[in-house]
């Protein structure tokens, strides 16, 4: 054997790592974040808010930068559930549960459209990944002491008081400030 020869393979663990290499340069499309800007374009073409076109590609973006940061593949074909799942579970520990489930949707919106635009030849991951489970929580009414300092504030515009207050304005909405407080002669 010359020297010119490649190098042998000195392990089984080592053919696989070169093995996995070769497929994942063979089968990885292009990464994510090419789609971006086509599917934002895509968002206001169909009259979403910038309010929601932002929110839609923050979500994706947020997804790349954890499929990256966590050494996972972030191009179209190699991105699976077990990486889609990691994420969200990683948003709801760092967030919550409401915030892992808006997510859910924008990521999920955006798969199905790199599947209308035919940019993935695998099946679309999400259509493995379950709905991030939401529980509601109670709320902490403003008691009617807070109420009257919020009242008197004067930036407050109108406030609401319990029905079973037992306070005259319970059955009704308050008036805003600006009305309650108007001089007596303008009516």
């Amino acid at each position: 054997m010359s020297s010119d020869a490649t190098p042998s393979v000195t392990s089984m663990r080592d053919a696989r790592q070169a093995r996995a290499r070769r497929a994942q340069a063979a089968t990885s499309g292009p990464p994510l974040t090419t789609f971006i800007a086509s599917w934002q374009l895509a968002l206001e073409a169909a009259a979403k808010s910038p309010k929601a076109v932002r929110g839609y590609t923050d979500s994706v973006r947020w997804l790349c930068r954890f499929l990256v940061e966590h050494d996972m593949p972030a191009d179209v074909e190699g991105v699976d559930a077990p990486h889609i799942r990691a994420y969200l579970l990683h948003e709801e520990q760092r967030t919550s549960a409401v915030s892992a489930a808006h997510h859910f949707r924008n990521i999920r919106v955006f798969f199905g459209w790199l599947a209308s635009e035919g940019e993935c030849e695998n099946p679309n991951p999400m259509d493995r990944v379950g709905t991030p489970k939401v529980t509601e929580r109670a709320k902490a009414c403003a008691g009617p002491a807070s109420v009257s300092r919020a009242e008197s504030r004067p930036g407050c515009r109108s406030a609401r008081r319990p029905a079973d207050s037992g306070h005259p304005a319970a059955a009704h909405r308050v008036r805003p400030i600006s009305a309650r407080h108007a001089h007596p002669d303008r009516k």
